[in-house]
């Protein structure tokens, strides 16, 4: 491992980095999430998955992590709205997740004063937000 990260870091960047395993990233719910994901931040690079039984969408290098706590937490809900209309929308495996709690992690990745700086954010909206 050549990064030189906490070991709480390391864990979570090693969780969100294991996403991509699981049956919902390459379901095709999960791959039309990660289209209208990727639409919203281009800047970003979206992944959907499954950890510890809750929904998780991680975006990397989306520059999320530099706005105020106020516009995280409106993303981070719009985000788990988008991702429970794809769920009720999808086969009866991904509509069985659509009330379960939505992670959304806002990981950026940055490069100052020649150190490698990882921002990580993490919210997650327990209850389904229907406005």
């Amino acid at each position: 491992m050549s990064r030189h990260h906490s070991p709480s870091r390391l864990g979570k960047g090693l969780q969100a980095r294991s996403l991509t395993g699981n049956a919902l990233a390459g379901s095709a719910t999960g791959r039309a999430l990660v289209t209208e994901l990727r639409a919203a931040y281009a800047n970003g690079s979206p992944t959907v998955g499954l950890s510890g039984g809750r929904v998780v969408v991680l975006i990397q290098n989306g520059g999320l992590t530099g706005r105020p706590m106020a516009e995280q937490i409106t993303e981070a809900r719009r985000i788990a709205m988008m991702t429970r209309a794809h769920l009720a929308l999808g086969p009866w495996y991904a509509r069985r997740l659509v009330d379960r709690a939505v992670t959304m992690v806002f990981e950026d990745r940055t490069l100052e004063d020649g150190c490698d700086v990882l921002r990580y954010v993490e919210y997650t909206v327990l209850a389904p937000t229907y406005t």
